[in-house]
Order: C-alpha cells, then sequence, then structure tokens
C-alpha cells in the first residue's frame, strides 16, 4: 500500500497548493542569499589575493633596498679605510 503525504482530512487541496508555492519561494530565496554570499566570498578572495601580491612585492622591494644599503655601507666602510 503506497502512502503519500497529503494536507490533513478537511483541508482543501488549495492550501496545500499553496504551502507548496510558499516552500518553493523559500527555497528560491535561500538560493537567492547562497549565490549572493558565494559572490561575496568569491570578491573577498581576490580582494585577499591581490593585497598578499602586494605585500610580497613590498617584501621583495625592501629585501632589495636592504641589500643596496648594505652595499653603499659596506662600499663607505671600504673607501675610508683605503
Amino acid at each position: 500500500m503506497l502512502v503519500t503525504a497529503s494536507a490533513p482530512q478537511g483541508w482543501p487541496q488549495s492550501f496545500e497548493l499553496l504551502l507548496c508555492v510558499l516552500a518553493l519561494a523559500v527555497s528560491l530565496l535561500a538560493l537567492f542569499w547562497v549565490r549572493r554570499l558565494d559572490e561575496r566570498h568569491t570578491a573577498h578572495e581576490e580582494a585577499l589575493s591581490k593585497v598578499d601580491d602586494q605585500l610580497d612585492d613590498i617584501r621583495k622591494s625592501g629585501e632589495r633596498t636592504e641589500k643596496q644599503l648594505d652595499t653603499i655601507i659596506h662600499s663607505l666602510i671600504q673607501g675610508r679605510r683605503d
């Protein structure tokens, strides 16, 4: 025997249809929210990636500057010794 889920006895079928439409509307709204959150998350990840790249560039630039300063300082020290 097949048992089907339906509205309780005495409720009109239109009420059952209304509940199904309401459940569909809620699920579509939830899907919209999830997609919107996914877009925000993706944008956030891209922004973090750009900041990370910029920090790497700054770090590399700082290392180059430090090496240049070391070279200049060593040259000055050698020049004073001579």
